[in-house]
């Protein structure tokens, strides 16, 4: 079996001006932004490696939370832990 990883390698050796970032950070997808306009003459490519519910144990612990249902109590938790983070 194939695997996709090392994504932004492979970006790479195909030509591509690549930036791998932590996609869970505004500020890192800001500045890889910022950089890629600086870049001319070569297509662009941006990994953002992220993590699942984000700020929210609840969700972040849980595994596959993209196919799991969050119950009703359950949302209030992860809203309470999301604003007690400081987002």
């Amino acid at each position: 079996m194939l695997t996709i990883e090392p994504v932004a390698q492979k970006w790479s050796a195909f030509g591509w001006h690549t930036q791998a970032i932590d996609g869970n950070s505004m500020e890192a997808l800001v500045d890889a932004l910022d950089k890629a306009r600086e870049v001319s003459g070569q297509p662009k490519a941006i990994v953002c490696y992220t993590l699942m519910g984000k700020g929210a144990p609840l969700i972040e612990q849980r595994p596959k939370a993209h196919f799991v249902r969050v119950e009703p109590h359950e949302w209030e938790i992860a809203i309470r832990q999301l604003e007690e983070g400081v987002l």
